[in-house]
Order: C-alpha cells, then structure tokens, then sequence
C-alpha cells in the first residue's frame, strides 16, 4: 500500500493505475482500520480523528464521507453498530476479508 507523502496525503505510487482520489482515500481509511485490528479482531475500533491521522487524510469530514461509503459496502461498522453519528468506527468481517484479498 501506498505511504504517506511529505505533505501528508498519501502517495498514489504503489496503487493501482486508474483510481481515483476518492477511491484511493477510501483505500488508506479501510487500511488504517484493518491495521487497527490485529489478528482481524473486528471489535477493536478507532476514533474519527485516529483514521484521519493513520489513513494520512488529516481531515475529519473527508475521513467521515469515506467511513460512510465504505459502511455502504458493508466494509466498516460504527460504534455502535448503526449509530453513523458515532465517532468511533471498526473494520467489518468482510472488510477484514477484502483488506486481505487486496493486500492492504
């Protein structure tokens, strides 16, 4: 997966060609959770705020929209579960799954 840049959005050099800006942000925050949650322990969960930094978007609300996009696929949950005004936030099972498959 991609690193952060010196200006602290994350490079675009190890992804895939063709992704966009979002797509690629949506990527970094479902790593970030992942990486949150060793040996796939989905309960383990993190504040808005630490997905931001992990994920290298730094900004609260574009880490929000990406939660939110990926909580429509099923990929992360909120804490608790169905609560999306929630600042705390976890990988799914099937997020876990995917984060795998792609080798995030």
């Amino acid at each position: 997966m991609a690193t952060a840049s010196a200006s602290g959005k994350p490079s675009k050099s190890l992804l895939p060609q063709g992704l966009s800006d979002s797509d690629t942000a949506q990527l970094h925050v479902l790593k970030a959770l992942f990486e949150a949650s060793p040996n796939g322990d989905t309960k383990l969960c993190l504040d808005i705020d630490e997905v931001a930094l992990k994920s290298g978007l730094r900004d609260e609300r574009e880490t929000l929209r990406c939660l939110y996009i990926l909580e429509g696929q099923k990929l992360v949950t909120p804490f608790p579960l169905g609560d999306l005004t929630s600042k705390k936030w976890c990988v799914t099972q099937v997020g876990a799954k995917a984060a795998k498959k792609f080798g995030l």
